[in-house]
């Protein structure tokens, strides 16, 4: 109870950590995940960072408090958004409810769907897995080949229309483009 997950990081943009079914250890996995993606230097703003605490908390506590067992959370991200994947025993799909609902559970994936980028289930053998993706925010470094992209493309159009004969038009006397 209360020990620190393993963390195995299979390689530079994943890990896998097994979860007890112990409200005491989706605390410390929760820390384990954002710690473990802090010190990867992800370009999480200090919102999204809070978001991914959140939701990570939210996912992992259905998954602990419905199958009552050993739960996987494997965190995989690349350059442009980490995902947070959680899988556990149990056979039944979360289903969001609305705010208002007098329905015990189902408010923390209202939360999921509002604040990460993508969510989703899956029904796997044994079980299912419930994700969600953050997508960092965009790079200079990203934004600069965008405009790189877009910029390269106006020019060619400027070329073209450079290219491009005027010749006279019957009704008109400044001429039309070809």
């Amino acid at each position: 109870m209360g020990e620190v997950p393993r963390a195995s990081w299979r390689d530079e943009a994943s890990a896998t950590l097994l979860v007890q079914p112990d409200p005491a250890d989706v605390v410390v996995a929760r820390r384990a995940v954002v710690g473990g993606l802090r010190g990867r230097g992800l370009p999480l703003s200090a919102e999204s960072w809070g978001d991914l605490e959140l939701l990570t908390a939210e996912v992992l506590t259905n998954a602990v408090r419905y199958s009552r067992a050993v739960c996987v959370v494997v965190v995989r991200w690349s350059e442009a958004r980490v995902r947070v994947e959680v899988s556990d025993t149990h056979p039944v799909l979360p289903v969001p409810c609305s705010a208002l609902s007098e329905a015990e559970g189902g408010r923390g994936l209202v939360l999921v769907e509002a604040l990460s980028t993508r969510w989703g289930t899956e029904l796997r053998p044994g079980g299912k897995v419930v994700w969600f993706e953050i997508a960092f925010p965009r790079s200079k470094w990203s934004v600069r080949k965008a405009v790189i992209s877009v910029s390269g493309r106006f020019a060619e159009t400027c070329r073209s229309v450079r290219r491009a004969q005027v010749v006279p038009s019957p009704d008109r006397r400044e001429g039309a483009v070809r």
